[in-house]
Formats: structure tokens, sequence, C-alpha cells
């Protein structure tokens, strides 16, 4: 029969697997300003986790509030605060141009290198700006990556 001080310490260990378990899963919020002409909605991202040696695509949705001619998409990626990796592309290469106002979804995405260390919290920090430079959206994503 289990003592209360074993069952105390059986109920923590279930708790801690849980939240390391909990935190593998990809989790984001905006980093946008109230002035974004496509605040983002949602944002999914595959596989997930993301897995070591292979590639992991992040889709941002957001509803515009103007046409969108061009634009970059500044990506900058964290470990413990360091930025470890930063990539711009054309917007346009990851998104129809021009695009009428309303709903769209930007897909990027990149191959998560071999060096990247595993079942640690990563940052992803997404923006994105319209041909006048002007802030479409931004968001920021935490997630781990497997082996």
């Amino acid at each position: 029969m289990a003592t209360s001080t074993t069952r105390v310490a059986l109920a923590v260990v279930l708790v801690l697997a849980c939240m390391h378990l909990a935190s593998a899963t990809m989790t984001w919020k905006s980093c946008g300003k109230p002035s974004d002409h496509c605040p983002a909605s949602k944002v999914v991202m595959s596989p997930d986790p993301a897995v070591v040696g292979k590639n992991v695509t992040f889709t941002v949705t957001c509803t515009s509030d103007e046409t969108v001619s061009g634009g970059e998409s500044q990506s900058n990626i964290y470990l413990y605060g360091i930025k470890v990796l930063s990539h711009t592309v054309d917007l346009c290469t990851l998104q129809k141009c021009p695009s009428p106002p309303g709903t769209h979804s930007v897909t990027g995405g990149m191959v998560v290198e071999s060096i990247t260390p595993t079942n640690v919290p990563l940052n992803l920090i997404m923006h994105n700006t319209d041909q006048n430079k002007n802030e479409l959206n931004c968001v920021s994503v935490t997630f781990e990556a497997t082996d």
C-alpha cells in the first residue's frame, strides 16, 4: 500500500509530465498593433511538433482591410532569447499578389536543421509588412522540435 508521501510524489511526477507534454504543442499570440492591416486570427504549424531534419510550415490566417500588392515576411527564431536565425522573403512568394481585402492565409516553411536542440522551447517571431512597409501582422509562435 502506498504511503501518503508516495502518493504526493507520484502526483507531482504526473503533473510535471503533463506540463511537459502540454508544452510540446505549439502556441501562438499576436505581437501586432491595433493598427495592423491584417490582424492574425489563426496560426497552424505542421507537423506539430516540428521534426529535426524535416520541413515545418507555419500558416497565418488574417483578415485584411486593404489590397496587398507586395511586401515582406521577416522571420526570426530565438533560443533562450538569443536570435539564432533570421530570414526575410518577398511576401508575394507566400501568398497571391495582389490580394484584395478579405481573409487570407500566408504559408511559409523551413527545414528544421539537424543542429536544432530538441525538447526545448523555440520562439518564432514573424512580421509581415505590405508594399508601403506598414505592418500587416505579427505573430509570436512557441514550439519545440523532436527527433
